[in-house]
């Protein structure tokens, strides 16, 4: 199970933001945190982009825009969670190239997990999603425009492996603050191709031969990763739209889940091209839900 101490969420003064802050009083209570950091990025502190920091850089500066800036986040912040007793609150503002700059904090702030706003229309900082999940070198929580008010489904992709393993184990960890959290564990089987078989027959029963043999696997993953494994829900799809990471959207919102639980796979060059293969596809779309992908 990972232990999310220092979570760092990112800010932009965007409507985005109210679904950060419902998702840091989430954090709070499933995470239990020691620190929370709401960081936000400016390009060029003399020439800010939003409509509301220019105009106070124009008709009121007596103040620096960072000083303004975090005087405002800090307001948000503190009406949306009040003082949450036990966690340390840090809001900063800070100057650079939002993509290279936020890696940097990570490293510099030892993050944990980093909360990301996933928009439909990029805003052009070069945050994006792709970019984040194949580099942060810590969980990243992407959360979409739209969000569930509460959390009372977790789907946990597996391929059953330990990557897959630590996710569901996370996942099942929500249950010490959320106890009656449903919990899915799905595996994807992937069609053959046309053509491997001589008839439709043959074809069907192969693939009904991968769907069995999923199920099965099931029998041996779950107790190594789940304490009370009767109480893991599975399910066994078969990807019939080609796009695994569009077939795993699908299901996620036909499963009524409420986040997505994914297991990394790391940065090594073979790693990097199975993680990117599914993982990476799936932030780069529209999101159904939030996704956290776990390290």
């Amino acid at each position: 199970m990972n232990s999310f101490k220092r979570i760092l969420i990112a800010l932009d003064l965007s409507a985005t933001d109210q679904q950060l802050l419902q998702v840091a009083r989430q954090a709070i209570d499933l995470f239990q945190p020691e620190k929370l950091y709401f960081t936000h990025i400016v390009p060029d502190l003399n020439f800010p982009t939003h409509v509301e920091v220019e105009f106070h850089r124009l008709f009121a500066p007596e103040t620096p825009v960072d000083e303004k800036v975090k005087e405002r986040l800090t307001k948000t912040v503190q009406s949306a969670l009040g003082r949450p007793p036990g966690v340390e609150i840090e809001i900063d503002v800070i100057e650079g190239k939002p993509y290279t700059k936020l890696m940097h904090w990570l490293e510099v702030k030892h993050i944990d997990l980093l909360v990301l706003g996933k928009k439909v229309h990029s805003q052009g900082s070069g945050i994006t999603a792709r970019r984040v999940a194949a580099q942060a070198g810590c969980a990243v929580l992407f959360v979409p425009e739209q969000t569930p008010a509460s959390l009372r489904e977790a789907l946990v992709p597996v391929d059953f492996s330990e990557n897959s393993g630590r996710a569901l184990q996370t996942a099942l960890a929500f249950r010490k603050a959320l106890p009656d959290l449903g919990v899915t564990a799905l595996h994807i089987t992937e069609l053959i191709p046309a053509g491997y078989t001589y008839n439709y027959r043959e074809y069907d029963n192969f693939n009904q031969f991968l769907v069995e043999a999923a199920e099965q696997s099931f029998d041996d993953f779950l107790p190594e990763y789940a304490n009370q494994p009767e109480t893991v829900k599975t399910a066994v799809y078969q990807n019939d739209r080609g796009n695994l990471a569009d077939r795993l959207a699908e299901l996620a919102q036909e499963l009524k889940a409420d986040w997505i639980v994914l297991g990394a796979r790391g940065h090594t060059a073979l790693e990097r091209f199975f993680f990117g293969s599914v993982t990476e596809k799936l932030v780069e779309g529209p999101l159904p839900v939030p996704v956290l992908i776990v390290r």
